[in-house]
């Protein structure tokens, strides 16, 4: 069975990436001439940390399913010809 610390690290480094783009995102938006109220600035920014974890639980569980031999079982590699 693989680590829970190893699962996690996928997730991790995509909610430092959207914490990353969060910022760039307002300020383009901010550049673009959109008047920045709070609502939007909320929904921005949650999205981008939303987007990035959901990418990063996803990569989580397929790194975690390839570890723990789960894709073996479901479907056996084929020999080269």
């Amino acid at each position: 069975m693989p680590s829970p610390a190893r699962s996690r690290r996928p997730v991790r480094i995509a909610l430092a990436a959207g914490v990353a783009a969060a910022p760039g995102a307002v300020g383009w938006l901010g550049a673009t001439g959109t008047p920045l109220r709070p609502p939007l600035v909320v929904a921005v920014v949650g999205m981008a940390l939303g987007i990035m974890a959901l990418a990063g639980l996803l990569m989580a569980l397929l790194f975690w399913s390839s570890r723990s031999g789960h894709d073996w079982q479901a479907a056996p590699p084929e020999p080269w010809p």
